[in-house]
């Protein structure tokens, strides 16, 4: 009992650790609602740390979220799990401290969410979707940063 009681607090310690280490904002539903209704432009990636594709382009929109952060552009992540899960699998220390998280966010975009797949990202101007980049591809992702060089 007393080995069972030294590991849990091992583990708890180190779920704490780990969302106090790192700084990224997490976001509630109605936060996000708030911000993309601003005049800012604002990026949104729907997302899954259990998506291969998801886990495979983690760098790349860390890059574009570093890239593009003298802009005023908002760079939002909805992901499909909770912040339990996302904790637990060490989602937040490997997501740039860039972008906002909305965990547990199915009922955020199941209303925009065009293909029902994952990674999908839309590009949000005063509350009002005005493009979308659907799928992994490289193309697909080329596209987004020339999108993104335009903003002014």
């Amino acid at each position: 009992m007393k080995y069972l009681t030294i590991l849990l607090f091992i583990f708890n310690s180190s779920l704490s650790y780990s969302q106090e280490s790192n700084s990224n904002k997490i976001l509630s539903n109605a936060n996000f609602q708030h911000l993309i209704k601003k005049d800012d432009v604002t990026v949104v990636l729907i997302s899954s740390l259990t998506c291969g594709y998801c886990i495979k382009d983690i760098n790349f929109n860390n890059n574009i979220s570093k890239q593009f952060s003298d802009k005023n552009i908002n760079f939002v992540m909805l992901l499909e799990e909770d912040l339990n899960f996302i904790t637990r699998e060490k989602g937040l220390k490997k997501i740039s401290t860039n972008w906002l998280i909305v965990p547990n966010a199915h009922n955020v975009y199941k209303d925009f969410w065009e293909l029902e797949m994952f990674p999908e990202v839309h590009v949000f101007k005063k509350g009002k979707k005005v493009t979308s980049f659907i799928d992994a591809s490289e193309e697909t992702k080329s596209n987004l940063v020339n999108y993104l060089k335009k903003i002014k």
